[in-house]
């Protein structure tokens, strides 16, 4: 049995407050800061010195998260963002796409697609999103959509999406941002050509870190544009004549990365590797499902779409005539969350408990 009174304990945000922001910023835990702060104090000693354990460091991570989403470590890379991410890809596709993305996308899901010339056909959100995509999926379409949106909280069935794909030479991207580290994901089995993966909200591990998945057949279609010294597998060599390059995502791994960071994401890692997914996502799930039977006891209106096979740890109540007085008496009672349109967007991760959804459903309810 996880003891999730220990795990709160360790997340100092949660002390004084109900915290409902994680879909923004992932606090970092006590764990993770101690040891980006034990990285810092070995660079500062050492300097230099910790080179070489600090590539070793990065393969553990990309180990760690191979293993979280069934790939294998060579095709990930690590990149800053997502948007770069997409900016890489989206100009490494040999030629223009018809790609269909859901209307509420973050926009590092869509600007990049459309600033590299790509045809872009926007799915209206709406509570049939799942079937209109799948209808949309044609031959000669490919998909870019985010496993968990981030505003309406609105959870895509990745494997039905994926074994609906009718043409292999279509791309299927998905961004995971909103999801990895809490819901399971299996790139494999939901036949995945593209993941990217902000890692600093729900991974909770700092800012400043991402990673990307290559299916190493799809990765065959790409013409890379945007490389750098760490995308060849002899960039040790430091050679400048030396042209030969990663045939899979790590060629996007194109320069040195904030080490520090990795240190508080292989923290980060462990954490969720101990508690396990499946129990990650049964206690989203349970807190979730709490907040959902509150809000229709006292009437609170939702503009996610109530359905218990989409729901995820993000939902968006509203609309509110009187948003930002509804936001200004949150905060005065410490509920911490974020204005999104003309809603309220609550984020659920396994550092909430049922004391926290009481406290938000007693202040929405007076």
């Amino acid at each position: 049995m996880v003891d999730w009174d220990y795990y709160r304990s360790i997340f100092p945000v949660t002390h004084n407050q109900a915290y409902f922001m994680t879909a923004g910023a992932g606090p970092i835990p006590t764990p993770v800061l101690d040891a980006i702060s034990d990285r810092y104090k070995k660079l500062s000693i050492h300097g230099g010195e910790i080179f070489q354990a600090n590539l070793e460091m990065v393969e553990r991570c990309r180990q760690e998260v191979a293993k979280l989403i069934n790939a294998e470590s060579e095709d990930i890379a690590f990149i800053p963002n997502v948007s770069f991410g997409m900016n890489a890809l989206s100009s490494a596709l040999p030629v223009q796409t018809n790609l269909i993305i859901p209307a509420d996308e973050f926009p590092s899901s869509i600007i990049p697609w459309r600033k590299a010339g790509h045809e872009i056909n926007l799915i209206p959100f709406s509570p049939d999103l799942q079937s209109n995509i799948r209808t949309a999926l044609t031959s000669t379409v490919s998909l870019v959509t985010s496993y968990v949106q981030y505003s309406s909280g609105y959870r895509i069935n990745l494997d039905e999406l994926g074994h609906n794909k009718k043409n292999d030479d279509a791309m299927f991207a998905v961004n995971g941002t909103q999801a990895i580290g809490v819901f399971p994901l299996d790139v494999k089995q939901s036949k995945i050509d593209v993941l990217l993966c902000a890692c600093h909200k729900w991974m909770f591990c700092g800012e400043g870190i991402a990673f990307l998945y290559i299916n190493p057949k799809f990765f065959k279609k790409l013409n890379p544009s945007i490389i750098g010294w760490r995308s060849s597998p002899y960039a040790m060599q430091m050679s400048i004549y030396e042209s030969r390059l990663y045939e899979s995502a790590r060629v996007f791994e194109i320069g040195w990365s904030n080490m520090t960071i990795f240190a508080g994401f292989e923290k980060s890692l462990e954490i969720i590797s101990t508690i396990g997914i499946k129990n990650i996502t049964a206690r989203i799930t349970t807190l979730m499902d709490r907040l959902v039977v509150g809000l229709k006891n006292y009437a609170i209106p939702t503009i996610s779409i109530d359905n218990t096979q989409h729901r995820s740890g993000i939902i968006l109540l509203g609309p509110f005539d009187n948003l930002d007085s509804l936001l200004l008496k949150l905060r005065e009672h410490n509920i911490l969350v974020t204005k999104r349109g003309n809603g309220v967007r609550v984020a659920i991760h396994f550092y909430n408990n049922e004391a926290d959804i009481d406290h938000l459903l007693h202040v929405l309810r007076s």
